[in-house]
């Protein structure tokens, strides 16, 4: 029985190594079709806990949205604190 990747499984792994993704970049490189439901769903899934996120921002040069994986703690009082190096920790089971 072999085993087949989904594009979600696909995003999340990329998304794991702390580099940003575009739906364009995420069409050339993986042949993904409907990004944003993918990211949706994704964001749904990683940011239950409230141990992950999905983190967005524009790039200037093409206008596009590029998505992030940020890791997420909270402090003492209770806040929420963003950790830039998402790479060194695992997110447990991904979508399916």
């Amino acid at each position: 029985m072999s085993t087949r990747k989904t594009n979600a499984t696909t995003v999340l792994e990329y998304l794991r190594t702390g580099k940003s993704l575009t739906a364009s970049q995420a069409a050339e490189m993986f042949g993904i079709k409907g990004f944003k439901r993918i990211i949706t769903s994704l964001t749904e899934k990683v940011e239950a806990y409230g141990n992950w996120m999905i983190e967005t921002h524009t790039r200037p040069r093409s206008n596009e949205i590029a998505y992030t994986l940020k890791r997420v703690v909270r402090n003492r009082r209770g806040e929420f604190v963003r950790l830039d190096n998402a790479r060194s920790y695992s997110v447990g089971q991904t979508a399916r």
